[in-house]
């Protein structure tokens, strides 16, 4: 890290710098315009440059052009916005020196936004979304973000300036974090997300892992089949149906399947069906479940 003492010295090397540019600038501006409004011969200056020129012909003409006020010029050129911006970087060097000096933090303005130029629609509200925490596909998130958005005509730098509002957690600190060098455009944003997440889309349910999904002890029916469906529902190839509810069935206390296994259950809606009247003779203590307690349940 630099001493005080060398940012002292480069800016003081700006400084010179920047004056030095500035005399030139206006040096050469000055003589361009003198050239140009009052510099020609027979301007009313002699060619001997030794004074007005006189004629025996009446009084002295008026001068061909009036006297030319330098400081009255507007335009600026490419060295003053030059020097403008070197000001700008000697003011920042001074903050860093005052910040280092008072042990203060120095926030750079420029990083808080990506795209501080871009503007929204008039009348534009972010439409409601499943935010992103870092534990689902990024490609899903990536694809309903884009398309809860293009309907607005949104183009790529208010996707990218927009994107942090569709996550949350974990996924927005990784994201603030990022390095802004990193991530100029919306594709690079992308591409950064998807390589960040890219795991999530490898960690698929497998079928093993519903089979081996089973009822707790006390666990209500309704219960274990919405835990066992939530897991189903991660699987990219899920069995049919049939297969489903079979695997549900074995998954069941002892004393479920033996009401269960018997029956004709082709489709979730009959298992649910069949399921919740063996739950109510149980609760209601038609079918005592003391027969059943002592038998573990294959698997457990």
């Amino acid at each position: 890290m630099a001493s005080l003492s060398d940012i002292q010295n480069l800016i003081e090397q700006l400084e010179a710098r920047m004056e030095a540019r500035m005399n030139e600038a206006l040096a050469a501006q000055r003589t361009a315009l003198i050239a140009e409004l009052g510099g020609g011969n027979g301007n009313g200056v002699s060619a001997g440059g030794s004074g007005p020129a006189t004629s025996n012909q009446g009084p002295a003409a008026e001068p061909t052009n009036p006297a030319l006020n330098l400081d009255d010029m507007p335009s600026k050129t490419a060295s003053e916005l030059e020097a403008q911006k070197m000001r700008e970087k000697l003011e920042l060097l001074e903050r860093s020196i005052t910040a280092l000096k008072t042990h203060k933090e120095v926030v750079d303005m420029d990083s808080l936004s990506l795209f501080p130029e871009a503007r929204l629609p008039t009348k534009f509200k972010m439409p409601n979304m499943d935010k992103f925490d870092g534990t689902t596909c990024p490609k899903t998130h990536l694809k309903m973000y884009v398309g809860a958005l293009n309907p607005f005509g949104l183009n790529s730098e208010l996707l990218a300036q927009l994107f942090q509002q569709s996550l949350t957690g974990a996924a927005l600190r990784w994201f603030v974090s990022l390095d802004r060098s990193k991530i100029k455009n919306w594709e690079d944003i992308c591409n950064a997300f998807n390589t960040q997440y890219h795991y999530n889309l490898e960690v698929d349910v497998t079928r093993r892992e519903l089979e081996t999904t089973r009822q707790k002890n006390n666990e209500p029916f309704s219960s274990f089949l919405s835990r066992w469906r939530v897991k189903a529902a991660q699987m990219i190839n899920r069995p049919s149906e049939q297969e489903q509810v079979d695997i549900i069935i074995k998954n069941l206390l002892p004393i479920y399947q033996s009401q269960l296994q018997t029956q004709y259950l082709p489709t979730f809606q009959s298992l649910i069906a069949t399921a919740t009247k063996v739950e109510d003779i149980i609760q209601l203590g038609q079918l005592k479940e003391d027969s059943y307690k002592k038998q573990n349940h294959a698997g457990l």
